[in-house]
This record gives C-alpha cells, structure tokens and sequence, in this order.
C-alpha cells in the first residue's frame, strides 16, 4: 500500500505531535521525581514551549521572499 504525498504529511505531522506531547509529559514526570515543588514542575513545560513561542513572533512579521528574489 502506497500513500500519496498528503497523507504522509498528514501521518508525519500526527506523529510529530505524539512524540511532542510524550517528551513534554516525560520531561514534567522526570522533574516530578525530581522535586515536588508544583512550581517548578510547571515551569518545566513552558521552558520547552518558551523558544518556539519565542521564534513564533518575529517568524509571523517578516516579510515572505520567494526563492529566486522576485
């Protein structure tokens, strides 16, 4: 069985948010055995969100250049 191109894509990008969402409940569990301050175990999260978040703003105003300058 073959996929077309969209399907793939769309299997990739599923299971790239998976993997995403596994690391993220993995890396809070792994800072819950850690310490048991609920603070610092939420900050783990965000600080794995934070640069994404971070390259999103500036990402969204630049201006799109088409590849050859035209």
């Amino acid at each position: 069985m073959t996929l077309r191109p969209l399907h793939r894509f769309i299997l990739a990008s599923g299971l790239t948010n998976l993997a995403d969402g596994i690391a993220t409940v993995a890396w809070a569990w792994l800072a819950s055995l850690l310490t048991r301050d609920p603070v610092w175990i939420a900050l783990v999260p965000v600080a794995l969100r934070l640069p994404w978040a971070l390259w999103a703003i500036p990402a969204e105003s630049s201006p799109i250049v088409p590849i050859g300058g035209c």
